[in-house]
């Protein structure tokens, strides 16, 4: 149809169009910007003043931002994907100008093919009174900004709220539990959690060993015991626990410990205390090392008269005569920071500590 529409219309009606969508587009991007961003700083707020479960907050983050592509879809792209004839454009138009109500819309229509029953004289009249009144016309006077003005400053507001957040360590903490819910980071709040033992919180523990846990509490005074929560990692089947810590004596009711049994798999565990709930540390289990084969040299007294006899078995059973030097060498499975063996005797038990040989695994 546009290929019979005066050039001079079909420009007015593409700018009319180009006008609307840019308006539309801007009103789209407000509204979702205002929808998700408000979302995410009224959960950062609640997270800040209610001590949520992690459900809970996974569930109000997802919903944040369910409403955002929502508001975004129906408000921008569903418009913007919608085909505007020139029909409605026209219609739009006289709406929005008096001065053109039914003549454009008229000079659009004439513009199609009508069989014959009206003569080209008649409609490039038509086309020519429109053009008239259409001329000088700014498409910014029709659509002017102050149509989206509104959603403009609501949505600027929102940016510079939350970039004012973002400036400070604990709103851009706050923040970050909003967008990324499952992040593992703690959570912001009056009382703080510092872990003693293990120092960094994270450690590799024994297998079968069991962790003495410490930490030190500050902040508002406790209303309870310190909660310590463990699940562990790879298990087919859900193994969490909860426990209360007990409070370490002489420690002004700031220190509390508690314990660790360590199995084969990674534990992961955190601290629940007053408003405060640490991010998930983790435990790793590594076998202890374990002795392959013991390398033993005998160097025997004087009088013997026998030359040194170096043996390498898999026990370390000790067999000689009275007065015989032994260098022990033991091989391990893996590498040792130390070593160190202890004589068992009737009345007491001595320690030695092993010297490392020319391997971590030996000793």
């Amino acid at each position: 149809m546009s290929g019979q529409i005066d050039p001079f219309i079909h420009g007015k009606l593409l700018a009319f169009r180009g006008r609307f969508r840019w308006l539309v587009l801007l009103r789209g991007l407000c509204c979702g910007l205002l929808v998700f961003l408000g979302g995410l700083l009224v959960l950062a707020l609640a997270d800040w003043l209610i001590v949520m479960d992690d459900h809970t907050r996974y569930a109000l983050s997802g919903a944040v931002y369910l409403a955002g592509l929502l508001v975004t879809w129906f408000m921008c792209v569903r418009l913007l994907l919608r085909v505007v004839d020139e029909h409605e454009l026209a219609v739009m138009i006289e709406q929005e100008e008096p001065v053109l109500r039914t003549k454009l819309l008229s000079a659009v229509e004439l513009s199609g093919d009508s069989e014959g029953m009206d003569s080209n004289v008649f409609r490039r009249k038509a086309q020519q009174h429109v053009i008239e009144d259409l001329r000088g016309m700014d498409m910014g006077r029709l659509l002017p900004g102050k149509l989206v003005q509104a959603w403009v400053i609501a949505a600027t507001v929102v940016v510079l709220t939350t970039g004012v957040m973002v400036v400070f360590d604990s709103g851009r903490t706050l923040l970050i539990r909003a967008l990324v819910p499952m992040a593992n980071i703690d959570r912001v709040s009056r009382n703080k959690i510092a872990i003693l033992v293990p120092e960094s919180g994270d450690a590799s523990v024994p297998e079968n060993d069991t962790l003495a846990l410490q930490i030190k509490v500050t902040g508002p005074a406790l209303e309870e015991l310190p909660l310590l929560e463990t699940k562990v990692v790879g298990d087919e089947e859900s193994d969490e626990r909860r426990v209360f810590m007990d409070p370490t004596d002489g420690k002004g009711g700031q220190e509390f410990t508690s314990s660790i049994a360590m199995a084969r798999d990674e534990i992961q565990y955190r601290i629940h205390a007053g408003d405060a709930v640490s991010r998930w540390f983790t435990l790793r289990s590594v076998p202890r090392p374990l002795v392959i084969s013991f390398e033993k040299k005998f160097t025997f007294p004087k009088y013997t008269g026998r030359t040194a006899v170096k043996l390498r078995e898999e026990t370390g059973d000790l067999i000689t005569l009275s007065g015989t030097e032994v260098e022990l060498t033991v091989h391990l499975d893996q590498p040792a920071a130390t070593a160190a063996l202890h004589l068992v005797t009737e009345t007491q038990t001595n320690k030695l500590d092993f010297a490392q040989a020319a391997k971590p695994t030996q000793w």
